[in-house]
């Protein structure tokens, strides 16, 4: 059995990605989603998707190379937990805002 072999980014100093083995995946709503837009790849290549598909310029753009970086294990997981408390924190207001509502009505 081979073990997996994973490589974390963090693309515009805010989103987490990671490859596995050959596939991309985005840290959204703290979960690991399969990165079906290519954005790590996009990233990685310098695609610039406002210039047209034939032109030179829209493969090996460095501003947008710039904007990810690969990171270690432990930076990865610190913003796993700082996106997941985040995450959890908005969706708790979220879904309890009707229940907060009645119990500041009668506490207790």
């Amino acid at each position: 059995m081979t073990e997996k072999q994973i490589t974390y980014y963090l693309i515009e100093k805010c989103r987490l990605g990671k490859k596995e083995n050959v596939a991309y995946y985005l840290f959204i709503d703290a979960e690991w989603v399969w990165d079906e837009k290519n954005v790590i790849m996009d990233h990685l290549m310098g695609y610039d998707p406002s210039e047209p598909v034939d032109s030179p310029y829209a493969i090996g753009n460095t501003s947008i190379i710039d904007e990810i970086e690969e990171i270690s294990f432990d930076k990865a997981m610190r913003v796993i937990n700082e996106q997941t408390t985040e995450f959890l924190i908005d969706k708790w207001k979220k879904d309890l805002v009707k229940e907060k509502a009645e119990w500041d009505k009668n506490p207790g």
